[in-house]
């Protein structure tokens, strides 16, 4: 049985020799990972709370404009609100996508020589 799964097993030096395409994956895949994870952290520390506290002035505005019967500057302060939601949703994706393409590469790499 042991030989079975020696010969199932792909050989080390053959498949992550110097610029395969398996030692690019995880190069890669390792690369993306760190860089989406970082590009997180960075988003959320200088972005992300001071957006939070914008979002949340821009809801207390529109709801108070609304009370007020205003309904021009709800509209207004609604649109500030959305384009901050968006403008987070964009940051959010692009970190979340850069991390999932580094796990793709790496399953890719673990699985290209079969």
């Amino acid at each position: 049985m042991h030989s079975t799964i020696d010969s199932l097993l792909p050989s080390s030096g053959a498949h992550f020799s110097r610029l395969s395409a398996r030692r690019l994956l995880v190069l890669g895949g390792i690369g993306l990972i760190l860089v989406g994870m970082i590009f997180g952290d960075i988003f959320a520390v200088f972005v992300l709370h001071q957006n939070a506290t914008r979002v949340g002035a821009g809801l207390g505005a529109g709801a108070g404009a609304a009370f007020a019967g205003d309904g021009a500057s709800v509209v207004a302060h609604f649109q500030d609100v959305g384009s901050l939601l968006e403008n987070h949703n964009t940051k959010i994706d692009t970190h979340v996508h850069m991390i999932g393409f580094g796990y793709l590469a790496l399953l890719l790499a673990v699985l290209q020589p079969w």
